[in-house]
Parts: structure tokens; sequence; C-alpha cells
């Protein structure tokens, strides 16, 4: 089987990461290639610039370009040599988020971000994208009962993060490679409705994880 990219998508608390590990746990369980990975992050350099975007003080375009070397590393350091290798790749956000949060919620212009993502990424696309959506007052709800601190970005006001909402839902209509879920869905039907939509996009997946 040739390599496949999934990536997770969605605001703060919407649920991706659980989903992103669930995932990797029963494709890992039924001894299928796989890697999870996350950005920022996925590199020892993109540890470091993950440290830098979500902690200290970086304008909007810095922020930007942290996030986009970030990409590049990563790209060419993880998601390209697993993919190459035939593994499910799994990704905890990829350049959609960077569309929705820097091209929209920064206001960096989305043409703009997406004629320096498109120099980075070349060909590397996601083969399938899953967006949790779920509104900010939920997901904030969610960190304040789990008693979790919040980043930099987070702690940016719910017009902000109204805005990032909002431009996930715009780039799901533009893309089909995107499928929206509601985050307000247990975590169980969450998963249940991502393993159909994965069965059903990829046949050969699907028999290697019921054999």
């Amino acid at each position: 089987m040739d390599g496949i990219f999934i990536t997770f998508e969605g605001i703060e608390a919407c649920g991706k990461s659980t989903q992103a590990n669930i995932l990797y746990n029963l494709l890992e369980s039924r001894r299928i290639k796989t890697i999870l990975t996350k950005e920022p992050g996925g590199t020892e350099l993109g540890d470091k610039i993950r440290n830098i975007v979500l902690h200290e003080k970086v304008f909007p375009v810095a922020e930007l370009l942290l996030f986009l070397a970030d990409r590049n590393q990563h790209i060419n350091e993880t998601i390209r040599p697993y993919m190459n290798e035939g593994y499910v790749v799994i990704c905890d956000r990829f350049y959609h988020s960077t569309y929705a949060y820097q091209a929209t919620g920064r206001k960096i212009g989305l043409d703009i971000v997406r004629r320096f993502n498109e120099m980075i990424i070349e060909d590397c696309r996601p083969d399938l994208t899953f967006l949790i959506d779920l509104p900010p007052e939920v997901g904030f709800e969610r960190k304040r009962t789990a008693n979790l601190a919040l980043d930099r970005i987070e702690k940016q006001d719910y017009s902000f993060h109204n805005s990032v909402r909002e431009a996930y839902l715009e780039l799901a209509k533009a893309d089909k490679t995107i499928r929206v879920l509601d985050g307000m869905h247990s975590k169980d039907t969450l998963t249940k409705e991502i393993m159909d939509i994965l069965n059903g996009k990829f046949p050969a997946l699907e028999r290697q994880i019921n054999s």
C-alpha cells in the first residue's frame, strides 16, 4: 500500500488530538505502519519552534514565517520519508491551520499566506483532512473544566477564535479532501464517523484494518 497522509484540524479543545491518537493506536494495533506527528513540532527543530511560537512574544508575520519554517523541516525530515516507506502519516494540524489562524485570525491575508505555503509544501498535501468543528466557547469551557493552561495563541479573545472557526468552514467548502465533523458529538461517535470515512476512501486500508 502506498503512503497515506491524514491530518486533523480544528479550534482549541475540539477533540482533534484525541481522535488523532485514537486512530494512531487503532492502526498500530492492526500492525499497520503508522506514525503520529504534529505541527508545530514533529522534528527536533520543530519542537524548538513550537516553544517559541506558543510561549514567546512573536509578531504576526514573524509567527507565520516560523510556522512555515517548521513545516518545511517537518515535510522533509518526517512526512515525506515515512510516506515513501508506505506509512500512514497522521498529523495533528498542517497547513489548513496556517490559513485559518495566520491568514484569517492574524489578518495577514489568504493570498499572501497561500503563496508562501505553496512554496514550502511543493506537492505535499493531505489525502484526507478531518475538521472537527466546535464553537470556541465550548472548547474553552472544556479547557477550564480540565484546568488546562492556555498558550499564547489560545489566550486570544473569542472574536479571534470565531474568525478562525469560520475560516476553517470556508476552507472546507472549497476543498473536497476536508471532511467536517461535529465536535459536539461524543468521542466514540466521532471515532466511528472517522473510521467510516476512512474505510470508504481507502479500501486497501480497510482490508488491512479488518484482516
